[in-house]
Order: structure tokens, then C-alpha cells, then sequence
């Protein structure tokens, strides 16, 4: 792309573009916001006296301040908007508040003349709550004999390695005499 070189416009053109944008912008503005009233001529009368640099001047800031009111007028316009919004969510709170406010009243009035039933909580006696029970339960058996399958195999069935120690609990000589037997049928 290329650049545009700055070209020289003299103060006659550039007034005269500058007031063809505003005609732009007050076209503009007529079409968003509708024109005001503007006051009669016998209030101000015109003076040719003025140079075309203040026209253009009060015509910029005429057109800047229609601009302005105009986003004010939108700008209350939404406030309004919002404020009917937010009072009727407001009007709603309030009415569902009052509905729970009758249907407490109601809810009073009824356990008033007819009674409440409030079901009690059941206190357990410390003496009943911490009593020791002397029975066997099976869910109290936690050597797990009936589950795994190690458990249920006689531990007289395994031998120990090579005929040497002892296994508590049983009677030594019987042992001493099972390991024998064992030796001689093997060899």
C-alpha cells in the first residue's frame, strides 16, 4: 500500500469542510435523536456581523451539545428502563414475601387451635447408650477363618522345612515323634 504525501488545503476549503461534516453530523443526529424546538427569531435577532469562524464555531457546539443531550436522553432513557425493572423485581420480592408471611399465620394458627404434632427425638439413656453387652454376636468375629481359605486348613497339615524346630503349641514329643515317621517314609 502505499503512502499518501500531506497535501497543503488552504483556510477557505477547510472551512468549507468543516462545515459540510457538520452538516453530516447534524443529519446524523437529526436521524438518531429528533430535533428540538428551536426558539423563534424575534427573541434573538441576527447580527451579519459575525464572521463565518464563529458560525461554524456555534454550529459545532450547538450540534456537540445535541449530541450530548441526546446520549443523556438515552442514557435516561435505559436509568428508567432499569429502575421499572429493578421495581418490579422489588414488587415481586415483596409479594412473595408477603405469601410466606400469610401462609406462616396460617401455619400458627392451625397448631394453635389444633395441636402440633413435633416428633420427639429419642433419648437414649447413658446408662443403655454405654452398656456393655456380655453376648457373642457373629458380626463381632473378626478372625475371618470362615472367609479365606488359608484359615481353613489345618496348620497340623504343613510340616516345617527339613524336619527342624518345633510349632508352638503342640505337644514336643508328639512332634518329635510325627517327624520321625515322616523321615523313615521317606527314606
Amino acid at each position: 500500500m502505499v503512502a499518501m504525501k500531506p497535501v497543503f488545503v488552504a483556510k477557505a476549503e477547510r472551512e468549507r469542510l468543516a462545515l459540510e461534516a457538520a452538516v453530516s453530523d447534524k443529519r446524523r443526529s437529526d436521524v438518531l435523536c429528533p430535533p428540538r424546538p428551536q426558539p423563534s427569531s424575534a427573541n434573538f435577532p441576527r447580527r451579519e456581523s459575525f464572521s463565518s469562524e464563529r458560525h461554524l464555531k456555534r454550529d459545532w457546539n450547538r450540534d456537540r451539545d445535541l449530541d450530548q443531550d441526546c446520549k443523556r436522553g438515552y442514557e435516561c432513557v435505559r436509568k428508567r428502563q432499569r429502575d421499572d425493572r429493578n421495581r418490579d423485581s422489588e414488587r415481586d420480592r415483596q409479594e412473595k414475601m408477603a405469601e410466606r408471611d400469610r401462609e406462616k399465620e396460617l401455619e400458627a394458627i392451625k397448631e394453635q387451635y389444633l395441636g402440633s404434632k413435633k416428633h420427639k427425638k429419642q433419648i437414649i439413656k447413658p446408662s443403655a447408650k454405654f452398656r456393655f453387652s456380655f453376648d457373642w454376636e457373629s458380626t463381632d468375629d473378626t478372625s475371618g477363618r470362615d472367609m479365606n481359605v488359608l484359615y481353613s486348613q489345618s496348620p497340623h497339615g504343613a510340616g516345617l522345612l527339613f524336619g527342624r524346630g518345633f510349632l508352638a503349641g503342640i505337644d514336643r514329643r508328639e512332634q518329635k515323634k510325627a517327624a520321625a515317621a515322616a523321615h523313615e517314609k521317606e527314606a
